[in-house]
């Protein structure tokens, strides 16, 4: 769940220096391995349910092209892998591809 900066900041100025400098670092790392995309709001629609519905479009879209396993993209959305393979009725993307590593596939890679 997203912290604020005031929470941040908070919880920072109860930390040693050595421990600000480790969170500070922690958050660098969190930032780059972060991709930002921006969207215009949408009416209807919270931030968070335009930025769920991102992520499962993307995890959806890139097991379609072969690229993650259903096994990934699942744990990445924080549902069930059977949950990930019903989700894919909904994007009209077929459970099973015969072009699928079904090695990888087995170990969830």
């Amino acid at each position: 769940m997203p912290v604020t900066l005031a929470e941040v900041q908070q919880l920072a100025e109860q930390l040693t220096p050595a421990e600000q400098a480790q969170l500070i670092a922690h958050l660098a790392r969190r930032l780059a391995e972060t991709t930002l995309i921006e969207f215009p709001p949408i009416p209807g629609y919270s931030t968070e349910d335009v930025r769920s519905l991102a992520r499962e479009a993307l995890a959806v879209k890139l097991y379609a092209q072969g690229s993650v396993s259903a096994g990934w993209a699942a744990q990445t959305l924080g549902i069930s892998r059977r949950a990930f393979l019903d989700l894919l009725g909904a994007y009209r993307v077929p459970e099973f591809d015969d072009q699928i590593d079904v090695a990888a596939e087995a170990r969830h890679e």
